[in-house]
């Protein structure tokens, strides 16, 4: 397919991730989406990993069944069907994904994704707050970074996962004991990560907020934006930025961390 736009000189450089809720699909069908999206992953260096993600952007014109099927259009050149479309695999608790479920048999497909996650070394962003989509009742239990999420990071096949906690463990009661969970992985898991997706709507956010940014646990946080879902709280997104960029409660290497430094170690290796 034609290109739909060049993406040099460009403003912003988009990354999807692909969405996967495992009761969803056999083994056969996970193995293929990963062989259909992922193909040369394992082999990718941080350069080569963004360069093969930058060529492909803006050159795929595809529809939701197109991206289950077992088809799809050229990738980069040298590269497969629609492989480095997305960058990351998205794991969204609220709509009923578990960790480690006591089910064997949805247990082995979890365990899949893992394992592929880790031989093609593609990190894995996680819903990790008390809101969200939620339509499994069981959903909040799964997003809780202290339960399930432990049984995984424990695991020593799985140890070195690069994980996401989207959110911070944002809770609308006001606890922390999901930050604290989270903060505790910085300390024993050198691929954890946590993002501040949809969390900045005032000065008040950073202030509090910057009281984690420690020399050691800065180099786990990410911004992110969660653009669109913000604009349910805000005016616009560049309100959203703005609040970022100008609140002094965070000084520009902190930002710089947060936003590019960070953002990249954790995307493209």
């Amino acid at each position: 397919m034609p290109s739909l736009f060049n993406p040099s000189g460009k403003l912003f450089e988009i990354y999807p991730f692909l969405g996967i809720n495992p009761v969803n699909y056999s083994n056969g069908q996970i193995e293929r989406l990963f062989e259909k999206h992922f193909t040369g992953f394992e082999h990718d260096t941080p350069t080569s990993r963004r360069k093969n993600l930058f060529e492909g952007m803006g050159k795929r014109h595809l529809d939701i069944t197109t991206i289950s099927e077992n088809r799809g259009t050229a990738g980069p050149a040298g590269k497969v069907g629609c492989t480095y479309m997305f960058a990351s695999v998205k794991l969204y608790t609220p709509l009923g994904f578990n960790p480690w479920p006591d089910d064997e048999r949805e247990l082995a497909k979890v365990r899949l994704i893992y394992a592929r996650c880790l031989e093609k070394k593609i990190p894995i962003t996680t819903h990790c707050s008390g809101g969200g989509y939620l339509t499994d009742p069981r959903g909040e239990d799964f997003s809780n970074p202290g339960r399930n999420r432990k049984k995984v990071l424990s695991h020593p096949d799985y140890q070195y996962l690069k994980i996401d906690f989207a959110h911070f463990g944002h809770q609308q009661s006001g606890a922390t004991d999901w930050k604290q969970s989270i903060l505790s992985y910085f300390r024993t898991h050198p691929n954890v990560y946590s993002d501040i997706s949809c969390c900045g709507f005032s000065s008040g956010f950073y202030q509090s907020f910057k009281t984690y940014l420690n020399p050691s646990d800065i180099n786990h946080f990410l911004f992110g934006s969660d653009f669109l879902i913000n604009l349910l709280w805000i005016d616009s997104y560049n309100q959203y930025l703005d609040l970022f960029l100008s609140d002094q409660n965070l000084d520009e290497p902190a930002k710089l961390q947060l936003c590019n430094i960070n953002a990249e170690k954790f995307l493209f290796g």
